[in-house]
């Protein structure tokens, strides 16, 4: 489709189909549960003013105004890297989308279902943007969540507060202005830093947009994008809602905190690992594409925020433990001699080739080092849609809720019933959490 038109597109009336609100719905529990989990880093600064009548800091019982509540939840969100990711938008849609929408809905100016479409909505925007320039931003050393979530953002509050084209136009021609983001950050606070302003940024524009007179240089929108990738290029593969990008992939929900570049090639080695007796492997070759290659940063990883974007380290853990649990992420784990040991025994190989599509497939094998000789084992890179359910969405909730099982319960089935629910019980529900989550809270 041509890039020109998305504003029309994302702008017109929506018929969504009711599995695609349920997946929203799903999103919008991991969403507030990883922020639930990162809130205990990201507290919310004590030069932040408290609104009555505000929207409210997931895991925290306080309000704030709208716009610092969608910062700082994105922030939550997105800190520990353990939200979700839709490999067709390039990135994490939930985390930079949906904290908009929920301000949105909090102060009244929108209902819960125009919360789940104005979603889908957005990551449908996401999903023709990142087609066209998700791997040429990452290939630049940019984040494509940062940038693409912000007209992401733009196009999902346009749609839920119906907006018309002209409103979406000057919104998507601010936030192209203030929305970056570099994979330099990658490995510290700085990445969740980039989605989070992306996400406030999108919520001022439309805001602003609202009130300030259309302008000629509002058509051409898309020029703050495309100089970016230094391309001329203004159509995208994928057409708008035809089909829904959902349909043809479904969400990932992350297990763990880590880059989800690395699940397939974690996945293949607790397979491998369980083929094994313990204490018999002594390494292993792992053939990664060039976009896994690029993620794994830290080839000695010292922190928590660094072993996300570790593959050595987290494949060294896996081929020798079986598995990775949380415990593997801290401090104390990351520094032992063992984790040290284990990483230096897997070497990473170069796979020639490139995902061009959704659907391409890279071939590529791990090759274990034992005493008895080599083992090699077949190893396949592409987008494969998850099989996502509520009762996983009920485990990782109660991971991210310190193992809180009835409060986790309570709370995703609750989200399961979203679309029926006003501002004051969701609010309720969010205070219900916050008094489990014991988050350290430095409002005045």
């Amino acid at each position: 489709m041509h890039i020109r038109s998305l504003p029309d597109a994302a702008c017109a009336p929506l018929d969504v189909p009711s599995a695609l609100l349920d997946e929203a719905a799903m999103t919008l529990a991991d969403t507030v549960v990883c922020a639930l989990n990162g809130r205990r880093r990201s507290p919310v600064p004590e030069g932040v003013l408290t609104h009555p009548n505000g929207a409210s800091v997931w895991g925290t019982t306080q309000r704030v105004a709208g716009a610092d509540a969608v910062f700082l939840n994105a922030l939550g969100g997105h800190i520990d890297d353990w939200d979700s990711v839709h490999y067709m938008t390039a990135g994490h849609p939930g985390v930079v989308l949906l904290p908009g929408l929920i301000a949105e809905f909090e102060l009244g100016r929108i209902n819960a279902a125009d919360v789940l479409r104005g979603y889908v909505a957005g990551l449908e925007a996401m999903a023709v943007l990142g087609y066209a320039y998700g791997e040429p931003l990452r290939l630049r050393g940019l984040h494509p969540t940062a940038i693409l979530g912000g007209f992401g953002a733009v196009l999902a509050l346009c749609q839920a507060r119906a907006e018309d084209t002209n409103v979406a136009r000057t919104a998507l021609s601010l936030v192209g202005t203030s929305v970056n983001g570099s994979a330099v950050a990658f490995g510290g606070s700085g990445k969740a830093f980039q989605v989070a302003s992306a996400a406030r940024s999108a919520f001022e524009a439309v805001h602003t947009a609202t009130t300030t007179q259309y302008g000629p240089a509002d058509r051409h929108w898309y020029t703050t994008l495309t100089e970016r990738v230094e391309s001329a290029e203004l159509t995208s593969p994928h057409d708008y809602a035809q089909p829904w990008a959902l349909t043809e992939l479904r969400t990932y929900f992350k297990d763990l905190p880590v880059c989800a570049y690395f699940a397939q090639t974690l996945q293949a080695l607790s397979v491998i690992a369980r083929r094994h007796a313990p204490g018999t492997m002594s390494g292993a070759t792992v053939d990664v594409p060039e976009y896994v290659l690029s993620a794994s940063k830290y080839a000695e990883p010292r922190t928590p925020d660094e072993v996300r974007f570790s593959l050595p380290h987290l494949a060294g853990v896996m081929l020798h433990t079986g598995e990775i649990t949380l415990a593997d992420l801290t401090v104390g784990r990351i520094a032992s001699e063992a984790a040290k040991a284990r990483a230096k025994s897997i070497h990473l190989r170069l796979l020639p080739g490139h995902l061009e599509r959704f659907g391409d497939e890279l071939h590529g094998e791990i090759t274990v080092h034992t005493s008895a000789g080599t083992h090699p084992y077949p190893l396949v890179y592409g987008a494969t849609s998850p099989q996502n359910s509520w009762s996983h969405m009920e485990r990782k909730a109660r991971l991210c809720m310190s193992g809180d099982t009835a409060g986790a319960s309570r709370f995703v089935r609750s989200l399961k019933a979203f679309e029926g629910m006003d501002p004051r019980s969701w609010q309720r529900l969010l205070e219900n959490v916050a008094q489990v989550a014991h988050v350290p809270v430095g409002v005045r």
